[in-house]
């Protein structure tokens, strides 16, 4: 029997069409730079989205 958790990662990953390893490489400091920074810009975003709809 396998792990029900992998088998679920395995499945979402196919259906968004992402490669499982890409999931589990270990990010250099650059790229978690990058991320972190598109995180912040998205959440900006959506705060002042949430601020025009009040």
């Amino acid at each position: 029997m396998t792990n029900p958790t992998i088998e679920n990662i395995v499945k979402l990953s196919n259906f968004l069409g992402i490669d499982i390893l890409f999931l589990f490489t270990k990010l250099d400091a650059k790229e978690l730079q990058k991320i972190e920074l598109e995180i912040d810009c998205l959440q900006k975003e959506f705060k002042n989205k949430n601020k025009r709809k009040s």
